[in-house]
Protein backbone atom coordinates (compact mmCIF):
# COMPACT_ATOMS: atom_id res chain seq x y z
CA UNK A 1 0.00 0.00 0.00
CA UNK A 2 2.68 2.52 0.73
CA UNK A 3 4.70 1.79 -2.43
CA UNK A 4 1.09 2.39 -4.42
CA UNK A 5 0.52 5.41 -2.39
CA UNK A 6 4.38 6.56 -3.24
CA UNK A 7 4.02 6.35 -7.00
CA UNK A 8 0.45 8.39 -6.91
CA UNK A 9 1.74 10.81 -4.88
CA UNK A 10 5.40 11.50 -6.01
CA UNK A 11 4.07 14.43 -8.45
CA UNK A 12 1.94 16.36 -5.54
CA UNK A 13 3.09 19.09 -3.46
CA UNK A 14 4.57 17.77 -0.12
CA UNK A 15 2.13 20.20 1.94
CA UNK A 16 -0.16 17.58 1.92
CA UNK A 17 2.53 15.51 4.22
CA UNK A 18 1.76 18.08 7.23
CA UNK A 19 -1.81 17.08 6.99
CA UNK A 20 -2.50 15.36 10.31
CA UNK A 21 -6.41 15.76 10.31
CA UNK A 22 -9.41 14.55 7.60
CA UNK A 23 -10.28 18.19 7.52
CA UNK A 24 -7.01 19.40 7.01
CA UNK A 25 -6.98 16.91 4.14
CA UNK A 26 -10.27 18.77 3.04
CA UNK A 27 -9.11 21.93 2.98
CA UNK A 28 -6.27 20.99 1.58
CA UNK A 29 -7.87 19.21 -1.69
CA UNK A 30 -10.68 22.46 -1.99
CA UNK A 31 -8.03 24.57 -2.68
CA UNK A 32 -5.65 22.52 -4.98
CA UNK A 33 -7.80 20.38 -6.92
CA UNK A 34 -5.95 17.71 -9.02
CA UNK A 35 -8.32 18.56 -11.94
CA UNK A 36 -7.80 16.34 -14.65
CA UNK A 37 -4.41 15.93 -14.63
CA UNK A 38 -3.07 18.19 -17.08
CA UNK A 39 -1.27 20.29 -14.11
CA UNK A 40 1.06 17.11 -13.84
CA UNK A 41 2.49 18.71 -17.62
CA UNK A 42 3.88 21.91 -15.57
CA UNK A 43 4.93 20.65 -12.48
CA UNK A 44 8.41 20.11 -11.54
CA UNK A 45 10.20 16.92 -11.70
CA UNK A 46 9.80 14.79 -8.48
CA UNK A 47 12.70 14.64 -6.30
CA UNK A 48 13.87 11.50 -4.60
CA UNK A 49 12.40 10.90 -1.61
CA UNK A 50 14.38 10.07 1.78
CA UNK A 51 13.56 8.30 4.65
CA UNK A 52 11.93 10.77 6.23
CA UNK A 53 9.23 11.43 3.73
CA UNK A 54 8.50 7.59 3.75
CA UNK A 55 7.83 7.61 7.34
CA UNK A 56 5.68 11.37 6.89
CA UNK A 57 3.83 9.33 4.42
CA UNK A 58 2.93 6.34 5.98
CA UNK A 59 1.54 8.44 8.77
CA UNK A 60 -0.66 10.26 6.63
CA UNK A 61 -1.58 6.81 5.15
CA UNK A 62 -2.85 5.13 8.54
CA UNK A 63 -4.30 8.56 8.69
CA UNK A 64 -6.42 7.83 5.34
CA UNK A 65 -7.27 4.50 7.03
CA UNK A 66 -9.84 6.42 9.29
CA UNK A 67 -11.62 8.66 6.55
CA UNK A 68 -15.00 7.60 6.40
CA UNK A 69 -17.37 8.28 3.44
CA UNK A 70 -17.52 11.95 4.36
CA UNK A 71 -14.32 12.13 2.71
CA UNK A 72 -15.02 9.39 -0.42
CA UNK A 73 -13.32 6.70 1.46
CA UNK A 74 -13.61 4.19 3.35
CA UNK A 75 -10.99 2.68 4.31
CA UNK A 76 -7.60 2.98 2.38
CA UNK A 77 -7.41 -1.02 2.52
CA UNK A 78 -10.51 -0.88 0.99
CA UNK A 79 -10.22 0.70 -1.80
CA UNK A 80 -11.29 -1.54 -4.51
CA UNK A 81 -12.82 -0.75 -8.23
CA UNK A 82 -15.71 1.18 -6.98
CA UNK A 83 -13.35 3.90 -5.65
CA UNK A 84 -10.36 3.27 -4.43
CA UNK A 85 -6.88 2.53 -5.61
CA UNK A 86 -4.92 -0.50 -5.84
CA UNK A 87 -2.73 0.04 -8.04
CA UNK A 88 -0.69 2.37 -10.37
CA UNK A 89 -3.21 1.83 -13.42
CA UNK A 90 -5.76 2.87 -10.60
CA UNK A 91 -4.47 6.78 -10.40
CA UNK A 92 -6.20 8.09 -12.91
CA UNK A 93 -9.69 7.54 -10.24
CA UNK A 94 -8.00 10.32 -7.98
CA UNK A 95 -8.26 12.73 -10.75
CA UNK A 96 -12.12 13.38 -10.60
CA UNK A 97 -11.89 12.66 -6.80
CA UNK A 98 -12.84 15.74 -4.32
CA UNK A 99 -13.31 16.28 -0.42
CA UNK A 100 -16.90 16.05 -0.66
CA UNK A 101 -18.25 13.01 -2.26
CA UNK A 102 -15.45 11.36 -3.71
CA UNK A 103 -16.27 12.80 -7.45
CA UNK A 104 -15.68 15.84 -9.40
CA UNK A 105 -18.65 17.65 -10.09
CA UNK A 106 -17.32 18.97 -13.63
CA UNK A 107 -17.18 15.36 -14.68
CA UNK A 108 -19.76 13.10 -12.68
CA UNK A 109 -19.65 9.06 -13.41
CA UNK A 110 -22.88 7.62 -14.44
CA UNK A 111 -24.33 4.29 -13.14
CA UNK A 112 -25.90 2.38 -14.39
CA UNK A 113 -28.81 1.87 -12.16
CA UNK A 114 -31.50 -0.98 -13.04
CA UNK A 115 -35.33 -0.28 -14.34
CA UNK A 116 -38.02 -0.57 -11.73
CA UNK A 117 -40.75 0.81 -13.35
CA UNK A 118 -40.36 -1.64 -16.64
CA UNK A 119 -43.69 -4.08 -16.88
CA UNK A 120 -44.45 -7.04 -17.97
CA UNK A 121 -46.99 -7.31 -21.38
CA UNK A 122 -47.95 -10.99 -20.07
CA UNK A 123 -51.29 -10.79 -18.76
CA UNK A 124 -52.45 -13.29 -15.91
CA UNK A 125 -53.24 -12.61 -12.82
CA UNK A 126 -49.79 -12.43 -10.77
CA UNK A 127 -48.00 -10.47 -13.66
CA UNK A 128 -50.68 -8.33 -14.91
CA UNK A 129 -50.03 -4.73 -16.86
CA UNK A 130 -50.81 -1.83 -14.76
CA UNK A 131 -51.30 0.17 -17.98
CA UNK A 132 -54.40 0.14 -20.01
CA UNK A 133 -51.61 0.72 -22.78
CA UNK A 134 -51.57 -2.91 -23.12
CA UNK A 135 -55.05 -4.13 -23.93
CA UNK A 136 -55.59 -1.14 -26.66
CA UNK A 137 -54.74 -2.77 -29.73
CA UNK A 138 -58.23 -3.09 -30.78
CA UNK A 139 -59.46 0.18 -30.55
CA UNK A 140 -57.94 0.40 -34.27
CA UNK A 141 -61.05 -1.59 -35.26
CA UNK A 142 -63.35 1.40 -34.25
CA UNK A 143 -65.52 2.25 -37.15
CA UNK A 144 -68.78 4.64 -38.05
CA UNK A 145 -70.64 6.74 -35.71
CA UNK A 146 -69.56 5.23 -32.49
CA UNK A 147 -65.65 5.33 -33.74
CA UNK A 148 -64.58 8.55 -30.67
CA UNK A 149 -65.34 5.93 -28.23
CA UNK A 150 -62.20 5.46 -25.85
CA UNK A 151 -63.79 3.71 -22.60
CA UNK A 152 -61.55 3.48 -20.59
CA UNK A 153 -58.29 4.16 -22.22
CA UNK A 154 -55.22 5.54 -19.98
CA UNK A 155 -57.31 5.23 -16.67
CA UNK A 156 -57.59 2.82 -13.80
CA UNK A 157 -57.74 -1.05 -14.50
CA UNK A 158 -60.73 -3.31 -12.21
CA UNK A 159 -60.19 -6.59 -12.41
CA UNK A 160 -62.97 -8.63 -11.53
CA UNK A 161 -62.08 -11.83 -9.51
CA UNK A 162 -65.46 -12.92 -8.09
CA UNK A 163 -68.65 -14.38 -10.16
CA UNK A 164 -70.61 -13.02 -7.04
CA UNK A 165 -73.75 -10.71 -8.07
CA UNK A 166 -72.11 -7.90 -5.42
CA UNK A 167 -69.23 -7.40 -3.21
CA UNK A 168 -65.15 -6.58 -3.69
CA UNK A 169 -64.20 -8.29 -6.82
CA UNK A 170 -67.25 -8.70 -8.69
CA UNK A 171 -68.40 -6.56 -12.51
CA UNK A 172 -70.76 -4.61 -10.36
CA UNK A 173 -67.95 -3.32 -7.91
CA UNK A 174 -66.31 -2.26 -10.90
CA UNK A 175 -68.80 -0.87 -13.05
CA UNK A 176 -70.61 1.12 -10.37
CA UNK A 177 -67.66 2.14 -7.89
CA UNK A 178 -64.14 2.10 -9.07
CA UNK A 179 -62.19 5.03 -10.37
CA UNK A 180 -62.94 6.97 -13.68
CA UNK A 181 -62.32 6.32 -16.50
CA UNK A 182 -62.16 2.59 -15.81
CA UNK A 183 -60.60 -0.32 -17.92
CA UNK A 184 -62.63 -3.82 -16.66
CA UNK A 185 -60.58 -6.85 -17.23
CA UNK A 186 -61.41 -10.69 -15.74
CA UNK A 187 -59.43 -13.03 -13.96
CA UNK A 188 -62.07 -15.67 -14.05
CA UNK A 189 -64.15 -17.47 -16.36
CA UNK A 190 -68.24 -18.34 -16.14
CA UNK A 191 -71.24 -17.49 -14.86
CA UNK A 192 -72.30 -13.88 -13.48
CA UNK A 193 -76.27 -13.46 -12.48
CA UNK A 194 -77.44 -10.37 -11.90
CA UNK A 195 -80.09 -9.66 -9.86
CA UNK A 196 -80.46 -5.98 -11.29
CA UNK A 197 -78.90 -4.02 -14.16
CA UNK A 198 -75.70 -2.56 -13.53
CA UNK A 199 -75.58 1.21 -14.18
CA UNK A 200 -72.34 1.69 -16.16
CA UNK A 201 -70.44 5.30 -15.51
CA UNK A 202 -69.19 7.31 -18.82
CA UNK A 203 -65.97 6.40 -19.56
CA UNK A 204 -65.62 2.73 -19.12
CA UNK A 205 -64.60 -0.37 -21.32
CA UNK A 206 -66.20 -3.78 -19.99
CA UNK A 207 -63.24 -5.95 -21.78
CA UNK A 208 -63.70 -9.60 -21.92
CA UNK A 209 -61.39 -11.14 -24.36
CA UNK A 210 -59.38 -13.35 -23.43
CA UNK A 211 -62.10 -15.29 -20.64
CA UNK A 212 -65.39 -16.73 -20.87
CA UNK A 213 -68.00 -13.95 -19.33
CA UNK A 214 -72.02 -15.20 -19.12
CA UNK A 215 -74.57 -12.81 -18.24
CA UNK A 216 -77.57 -13.99 -16.88
CA UNK A 217 -80.81 -12.43 -15.24
CA UNK A 218 -80.71 -8.53 -15.77
CA UNK A 219 -78.47 -6.23 -18.22
CA UNK A 220 -76.57 -3.47 -18.13
CA UNK A 221 -78.20 0.00 -18.71
CA UNK A 222 -76.48 2.89 -20.14
CA UNK A 223 -78.37 5.88 -19.39
CA UNK A 224 -77.00 9.48 -19.58
CA UNK A 225 -73.28 8.30 -20.08
CA UNK A 226 -71.08 9.04 -22.94
CA UNK A 227 -67.82 6.85 -24.13
CA UNK A 228 -68.42 3.27 -23.57
CA UNK A 229 -66.77 0.12 -24.84
CA UNK A 230 -68.36 -3.31 -24.18
CA UNK A 231 -66.15 -6.01 -25.73
CA UNK A 232 -66.09 -9.54 -25.99
CA UNK A 233 -68.88 -11.00 -23.40
CA UNK A 234 -72.65 -13.18 -23.57
CA UNK A 235 -75.43 -11.96 -22.40
CA UNK A 236 -77.74 -15.27 -22.26
CA UNK A 237 -81.06 -16.19 -20.64
CA UNK A 238 -82.59 -12.86 -19.10
CA UNK A 239 -85.09 -12.32 -16.53
CA UNK A 240 -87.49 -9.66 -16.02
CA UNK A 241 -90.45 -10.11 -18.76
CA UNK A 242 -90.94 -7.25 -21.09
CA UNK A 243 -89.25 -4.49 -19.37
CA UNK A 244 -85.77 -6.21 -19.66
CA UNK A 245 -83.16 -6.02 -22.17
CA UNK A 246 -80.07 -7.52 -22.45
CA UNK A 247 -78.22 -3.90 -22.98
CA UNK A 248 -80.38 -0.76 -22.76
CA UNK A 249 -78.78 2.38 -23.99
CA UNK A 250 -81.09 5.32 -23.20
CA UNK A 251 -81.29 9.09 -22.44
CA UNK A 252 -78.71 11.45 -24.60
CA UNK A 253 -76.49 8.60 -24.18
CA UNK A 254 -73.70 9.00 -26.61
CA UNK A 255 -70.23 8.11 -27.91
CA UNK A 256 -70.79 3.96 -27.57
CA UNK A 257 -69.31 0.86 -29.33
CA UNK A 258 -70.17 -2.56 -28.85
CA UNK A 259 -67.68 -5.32 -29.98
CA UNK A 260 -67.85 -8.91 -30.39
CA UNK A 261 -70.70 -9.51 -28.36
CA UNK A 262 -72.70 -12.40 -28.10
CA UNK A 263 -76.66 -11.94 -27.28
CA UNK A 264 -79.90 -14.43 -26.75
CA UNK A 265 -83.01 -14.73 -25.02
CA UNK A 266 -83.45 -11.79 -23.08
CA UNK A 267 -86.77 -10.65 -21.28
CA UNK A 268 -87.63 -8.19 -23.95
CA UNK A 269 -85.13 -7.16 -26.61
CA UNK A 270 -81.61 -7.66 -26.94
CA UNK A 271 -80.72 -4.21 -27.77
CA UNK A 272 -82.70 -0.60 -27.13
CA UNK A 273 -81.65 2.59 -28.44
CA UNK A 274 -83.87 5.34 -27.41
CA UNK A 275 -84.09 8.51 -26.31
CA UNK A 276 -81.78 10.29 -28.55
CA UNK A 277 -78.96 8.16 -27.67
CA UNK A 278 -76.67 8.70 -30.49
CA UNK A 279 -73.27 8.07 -31.96
CA UNK A 280 -73.50 4.54 -31.30
CA UNK A 281 -71.15 1.38 -33.83
CA UNK A 282 -72.51 -1.98 -32.90
CA UNK A 283 -69.97 -4.36 -34.67
CA UNK A 284 -69.43 -7.88 -35.13
CA UNK A 285 -72.08 -9.63 -32.65
CA UNK A 286 -73.98 -12.42 -32.98
CA UNK A 287 -77.84 -12.54 -32.36
CA UNK A 288 -79.84 -15.78 -31.53
CA UNK A 289 -82.55 -17.20 -30.37
CA UNK A 290 -84.67 -14.35 -30.04
CA UNK A 291 -87.58 -12.64 -31.32
CA UNK A 292 -86.93 -8.64 -31.18
CA UNK A 293 -83.34 -8.06 -31.60
CA UNK A 294 -82.71 -4.40 -31.84
CA UNK A 295 -85.26 -1.50 -30.68
CA UNK A 296 -84.09 2.26 -32.53
CA UNK A 297 -86.54 4.78 -31.03
CA UNK A 298 -89.44 3.81 -28.70
CA UNK A 299 -92.32 5.43 -30.21
CA UNK A 300 -93.59 7.53 -33.23
CA UNK A 301 -94.23 10.23 -31.34
CA UNK A 302 -90.40 11.15 -29.52
CA UNK A 303 -89.53 13.18 -33.01
CA UNK A 304 -86.75 14.40 -31.07
CA UNK A 305 -85.20 10.95 -31.81
CA UNK A 306 -84.35 12.24 -35.10
CA UNK A 307 -80.88 12.96 -33.53
CA UNK A 308 -80.17 9.62 -33.23
CA UNK A 309 -77.38 7.98 -35.74
CA UNK A 310 -75.97 4.25 -35.34
CA UNK A 311 -73.64 1.70 -37.60
CA UNK A 312 -74.54 -2.05 -37.74
CA UNK A 313 -71.77 -3.55 -39.52
CA UNK A 314 -70.49 -7.53 -39.69
CA UNK A 315 -72.98 -8.58 -37.42
CA UNK A 316 -74.63 -12.24 -37.37
CA UNK A 317 -78.61 -12.17 -37.25
CA UNK A 318 -78.71 -16.09 -36.93
CA UNK A 319 -82.54 -17.17 -37.23
CA UNK A 320 -84.55 -14.40 -34.94
CA UNK A 321 -87.63 -12.76 -36.06
CA UNK A 322 -87.47 -9.05 -36.55
CA UNK A 323 -85.88 -5.74 -35.45
CA UNK A 324 -82.47 -5.90 -36.69
CA UNK A 325 -83.34 -3.05 -36.17
CA UNK A 326 -86.80 -1.52 -35.99
CA UNK A 327 -85.43 2.52 -36.76
CA UNK A 328 -88.14 5.15 -36.59
CA UNK A 329 -86.63 8.77 -37.06
CA UNK A 330 -82.63 8.16 -36.41
CA UNK A 331 -80.28 7.30 -39.43
CA UNK A 332 -78.63 3.77 -39.71
CA UNK A 333 -76.13 2.66 -41.59
CA UNK A 334 -75.90 -0.91 -41.88
CA UNK A 335 -73.34 -2.95 -43.94
CA UNK A 336 -71.41 -5.83 -44.68
CA UNK A 337 -74.13 -7.84 -42.14
CA UNK A 338 -75.34 -11.47 -42.52
CA UNK A 339 -79.25 -11.23 -41.85
CA UNK A 340 -79.83 -15.68 -41.69
CA UNK A 341 -83.51 -16.68 -41.97
CA UNK A 342 -85.11 -13.73 -40.22
CA UNK A 343 -88.52 -14.95 -39.05
CA UNK A 344 -91.24 -11.54 -39.47
CA UNK A 345 -88.94 -9.43 -41.13
CA UNK A 346 -85.09 -7.82 -41.31
CA UNK A 347 -84.94 -4.06 -41.51
CA UNK A 348 -88.07 -2.25 -40.33
CA UNK A 349 -87.68 1.80 -41.00
CA UNK A 350 -90.45 3.84 -40.42
CA UNK A 351 -91.08 7.50 -39.26
CA UNK A 352 -89.10 8.90 -41.53
CA UNK A 353 -86.07 7.26 -40.74
CA UNK A 354 -83.56 6.79 -43.05
CA UNK A 355 -81.99 3.18 -43.82
CA UNK A 356 -78.68 2.93 -46.22
CA UNK A 357 -78.40 -0.49 -46.52
CA UNK A 358 -74.92 -1.44 -47.91
CA UNK A 359 -73.02 -4.97 -48.88
CA UNK A 360 -75.08 -6.91 -46.89
CA UNK A 361 -76.20 -10.76 -47.11
CA UNK A 362 -80.04 -11.14 -47.25
CA UNK A 363 -80.87 -14.52 -47.19
CA UNK A 364 -84.28 -15.16 -46.81
CA UNK A 365 -86.57 -18.10 -45.35
CA UNK A 366 -90.22 -18.72 -45.20
CA UNK A 367 -90.30 -14.54 -44.81
CA UNK A 368 -88.94 -12.34 -47.56
CA UNK A 369 -89.26 -8.92 -46.50
CA UNK A 370 -85.55 -8.04 -45.92
CA UNK A 371 -86.57 -4.39 -45.50
CA UNK A 372 -89.79 -2.53 -45.28
CA UNK A 373 -90.74 0.94 -45.15
CA UNK A 374 -93.13 0.96 -42.70
CA UNK A 375 -93.86 -1.60 -39.53
CA UNK A 376 -97.31 -1.74 -37.19
CA UNK A 377 -98.98 1.24 -36.49
CA UNK A 378 -96.54 3.84 -37.36
CA UNK A 379 -98.18 6.63 -39.73
CA UNK A 380 -95.29 7.58 -41.73
CA UNK A 381 -93.05 5.91 -44.08
CA UNK A 382 -89.27 5.65 -43.70
CA UNK A 383 -86.62 5.82 -46.37
CA UNK A 384 -84.71 3.18 -47.48
CA UNK A 385 -81.71 3.09 -49.94
CA UNK A 386 -80.02 -0.63 -50.78
CA UNK A 387 -76.21 -0.57 -52.31
CA UNK A 388 -74.72 -3.41 -53.39
CA UNK A 389 -76.94 -6.02 -51.21
CA UNK A 390 -76.74 -9.91 -52.13
CA UNK A 391 -80.67 -10.78 -52.18
CA UNK A 392 -80.88 -14.35 -51.71
CA UNK A 393 -83.78 -17.44 -52.00
CA UNK A 394 -86.26 -14.36 -53.02
CA UNK A 395 -85.47 -11.98 -50.44
CA UNK A 396 -87.00 -7.63 -51.06
CA UNK A 397 -86.12 -4.89 -50.16
CA UNK A 398 -88.70 -1.84 -50.32
CA UNK A 399 -86.19 1.02 -51.54
CA UNK A 400 -88.05 4.99 -50.53
CA UNK A 401 -87.34 8.03 -50.62
CA UNK A 402 -83.39 9.82 -50.07
CA UNK A 403 -81.34 9.05 -47.59
CA UNK A 404 -77.98 10.27 -46.42
CA UNK A 405 -74.91 9.20 -47.40
CA UNK A 406 -72.40 7.61 -44.88
CA UNK A 407 -69.37 8.69 -46.29
CA UNK A 408 -70.22 12.08 -45.29
CA UNK A 409 -69.78 11.11 -41.46
CA UNK A 410 -66.76 9.14 -41.11
CA UNK A 411 -64.29 7.02 -43.35
CA UNK A 412 -65.07 3.11 -44.16
CA UNK A 413 -64.24 0.11 -46.22
CA UNK A 414 -67.56 -2.01 -47.43
CA UNK A 415 -66.77 -5.64 -48.50
CA UNK A 416 -68.30 -6.81 -51.31
CA UNK A 417 -71.49 -8.79 -50.30
CA UNK A 418 -71.16 -12.95 -51.04
CA UNK A 419 -71.34 -16.22 -49.75
CA UNK A 420 -67.67 -15.83 -48.53
CA UNK A 421 -68.44 -12.94 -46.44
CA UNK A 422 -71.41 -14.74 -44.58
CA UNK A 423 -69.18 -17.46 -43.96
CA UNK A 424 -66.74 -15.17 -42.29
CA UNK A 425 -69.20 -13.41 -40.12
CA UNK A 426 -70.14 -17.28 -38.95
CA UNK A 427 -67.15 -17.87 -37.81
CA UNK A 428 -65.92 -14.46 -36.68
CA UNK A 429 -69.11 -12.35 -35.25
CA UNK A 430 -69.93 -12.58 -31.54
CA UNK A 431 -68.17 -13.82 -28.40
CA UNK A 432 -64.43 -15.17 -29.24
CA UNK A 433 -62.45 -17.36 -27.39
Amino acid sequence: MIVSMLIACAGVDKNIQEADTPEAMNSYAASNPLGSGNEADNSEPAREMDIKDINDLAAGSDEMDRMDSAGGMDSAGDMDSAGGIDSVEDTDVMDTMDSEDGMNETEPVEMEMPDETEESDSDDESNSPSSTAAYESFLSERIGFGAAATGGQSGHICRVTSLNDTGPGTLRECAENSQNPTWIRFEIDGDITLSSPINLRSNTTIDGRNHYIRLYGEGLILSNVSNIIITNIIFKEGTGGDTNDALKIIDSTHTVWVHHVSFSNYGDGLVDITLQATNITVSWCKFSNHRKVMLISASPETTEDAVIQVTIHHNWFKKTNSRHPRLRFGKVHAFNNYFDAWGHYGMGCSQLGQCYSEANVFEADDDTDAIIKRVGEDTNNGKVKSVNDLLLNGADIQENGTVFTPSDFYTYNAERASQNLAEQITEQAGWQP
